[in-house]
């Protein structure tokens, strides 16, 4: 399978959980694709180069998470959000968390799905709430902008579009999510490039905890 295959999986994969998400969500009369417009967003978080690269030298010497640092900043904020929206004892309500998907992205793939040089990681993502509950998100990527510990150069959010699939193609956001994933799958150059949210459950636990 080559990257461009592999890349569509992906995409593929990302637009079913997408409308798995909001058919479970949405009130019956509520067309899905209505329910996504209306409550997704569409949000990449970019880096201070300079600071994220120091966090990086830190975690390497004494790691305490999995993730990377790109990584490990917009799990924090998914946190606060769900801490904001259903309380601290949030990973007991996972079904009543908001969808995230959240994907890594380097300059040049837009051109070059394997550009020579891993330039500018930034994590492309997309948000998927409950009716009612974009304030929380919009306070909590307000205070993150503002935290000199996130290290966010920039977080740029806007209405989710482009997710209407054909019967042939993902949708032109999932692809567009996945574009590095798919090579990256083959050849890997990056640690972490996809993260979900909430986590499967397994032997009884959620990995949000």
């Amino acid at each position: 399978m080559n990257h461009k295959e592999l890349t569509k999986h992906y995409a593929e994969w990302i637009d079913n959980l997408i409308l798995e998400y909001a058919d479970r969500h949405r009130v019956s009369w509520q067309p899905i694709d209505s329910y996504i417009q209306c409550n997704g967003h569409f949000i990449t978080f970019s880096y201070n180069r300079y600071a994220i690269s120091r966090r990086k030298s830190a975690s390497n010497e004494c790691s305490t998470t999995r993730l990377s640092p790109e990584f490990f900043n917009v799990d924090c904020v998914y946190k606060r959000v769900c801490r904001s929206l259903l309380g601290r004892r949030y990973f007991n309500k996972r079904d009543l968390q908001p969808l995230m998907i959240a994907a890594a992205d380097v300059n040049g793939t837009r051109f070059n799905p394997r550009p020579e040089s891993m330039d500018n990681v930034h994590i492309h993502s997309f948000w998927l709430l409950p009716t009612g509950q974009d304030h929380a998100l919009k306070v909590e990527l307000e205070r993150a902008k503002l935290d000199p510990d996130m290290d966010f150069r920039d977080i740029h959010s806007e209405r989710a579009t482009g997710l209407t699939q054909t019967s042939n193609e993902p949708s032109r956001l999932a692809s567009y999510m996945t574009k590095f994933v798919g090579t990256n799958a083959i050849d890997m150059r990056l640690a972490d490039d996809l993260l979900i949210y909430p986590f499967r459950i397994v032997d009884g636990r959620s990995h949000t905890e």
